[in-house]
């Protein structure tokens, strides 16, 4: 009987730990497995090196499951960064957002992001970088040019705005 041949080890390991990484179910069952491992005799040092972890992390899951369960090696659910608006105050912000910046009381005809954030300063207390005022502007109007193929109206208005080339009117002719 001949000894079986397993593809590439390194390949293998990328793909499943893509895999992992893609979902909760994953990396749940990968510290699952981990600790099985360990509960079977082998030593958190010898678990992490297969698995391409830290023996510290294999040790803290193993804690983990030993007073929590098998449900605390699940992921927990994450909120990310506490909102810097109440949900009054961010409807109020969407309300102003979509009326000009007139009638907020600013001299300028479309909010930018510069004018955002000296608003939220403002108005809300609220500080907020430059890049963040002006993700915040995208998300709730996004460019006339990125509302999608079919729109020919943002495009026009775009074209409408650009100055004028001699040098290609001419080729025009």
């Amino acid at each position: 009987m001949h000894k079986l041949q397993a593809p590439n080890a390194d390949a293998l390991r990328a793909t499943l730990a893509a895999a992992q990484r893609c979902s909760r179910d994953g990396r749940f069952l990968h510290r699952l497995h981990a600790v099985l491992l360990v509960s079977l005799g082998q030593s958190c040092t010898d678990v992490a090196r297969w698995f391409g972890e830290d023996a510290r992390s294999v040790e803290r899951w193993v804690r983990t499951a030993a007073l929590e369960g098998v449900d605390g090696l699940r992921d927990q659910l994450r909120c990310g960064r506490p909102a810097r608006l109440t949900p009054q105050q961010s409807q109020s912000l969407a309300a102003e957002l979509a009326a000009a910046p007139v009638l907020c009381g600013y001299a300028h005809g479309q909010w930018s992001g510069k004018l955002l954030a000296r608003h939220l300063d403002a108005r809300y207390g609220v500080q907020l970088s430059l890049r963040g005022c002006q993700r915040l502007l995208h998300r709730r109007h996004p460019p006339a040019l990125a509302s999608g193929p079919g729109d020919s109206a943002g495009l026009l208005a775009f074209l409408d705005s650009a100055p004028a080339r001699p040098d290609l009117a001419d080729m025009a002719m």
